[in-house]
Formats: C-alpha cells, structure tokens, sequence
C-alpha cells in the first residue's frame, strides 16, 4: 500500500508545481501506512523532501531527510539513501542559511560517495554553499559597520539636540 503512495506521489510530482500539493498528500498517506519496509519508508521521506525543496519549504525538507538517515541503515538501497537524504539535506540547510550544517552533509557525500555524478553536484552544491555564506558573511559586517555609524550619527545629532524621527 506504502508503495502504492509513493508511485503516486512520483507521478504528482512529475507534473511539477501543479502536482506538488498531490505529492506531498501521496508521500504522507504512505508514510501513515507505518510499513515494515524501511526503505520504502526513507525513500517516502526523501520524495517528500523533494518536493518541499522545490517548495522552498527546507525547514519541513530537512525533517524529512533527518527522518530517512534515521532508518535502519542495514536496509537494501540505503546507500541510495544515505546519498539524496545528505543532498537533499544540504539544499534545505543552504536554502535555511545554515551553512555550516549544509556543509557537513555534503563532505558526508564527498567522502563516501562513488558516483561521478553524485560527486560533482556534491562538488558544485559545496562552492554555492561556501559562496553564500561569505556572501551571507560580508552582508553581516557590511551590516554591523551601518549599525556602528548609524550611532555615531545618533549621538551627534543628540548632542546637537536634534532627533531623527
């Protein structure tokens, strides 16, 4: 019946953003089947998390792929798992600015991965990731220097007796 869902839920999701409301519903009805399967139970969590990814939902997107590692990681297909669930994982992170996390999950990748595919868009998520949070790094200080004058401004205009609002 899980199985069921989650081809379903592939079909939704193969229409795009038409379909994702669909999908999602498909992927949590197998889930609610509580299946012996723990891979069919991963692979529910992490199609799931697709579609959040492409949602822009990564906080819901993360759950999913934590709930998927978090399976018995004796299951047949779980190095397929353990693959998306990370990637998917550091999308939802970088898309969350949590960069250092996002990181993490994909040197997971890069260290155990085979696959020269998997490995280069580990590779190019990683540089994006590292990008973004010097990026997210300079707007910080950028931020904290406006802050700072932004004071100094205040206390010469008190001292003048003039108020900016």
């Amino acid at each position: 019946m899980a199985r069921n869902f989650k081809e379903q839920g592939n079909e939704a999701y193969k229409m795009g953003p038409k379909g994702y409301p669909d999908a999602i519903k498909y992927y949590t009805q197998g889930l609610e089947q509580n299946c012996s399967d723990s891979s069919i139970n991963a692979l529910l969590h992490l199609n799931r998390a697709a579609v959040q990814v492409s949602k822009q939902n990564f906080g819901l997107a993360l759950e999913d792929c934590r709930a998927a590692l978090h399976l018995d990681r004796s299951a047949e297909g779980f190095e397929g798992v353990f693959l998306k669930g990370n990637l998917r994982a550091a999308k939802a992170c970088l898309g969350l600015g949590m960069f250092q996390d996002g990181l993490r999950h994909l040197e997971k990748i890069l260290q155990y991965s085979n696959s020269a595919s998997v490995l280069d868009e580990a590779t190019k998520l990683k540089k994006s990731t590292m990008e973004a949070q010097e990026e997210a790094e300079r707007k910080a200080r950028e931020l904290e220097k406006r802050s700072k004058v932004d004071k100094k401004i205040d206390i010469l205009l008190k001292s003048r007796g003039i108020s900016r609002e």
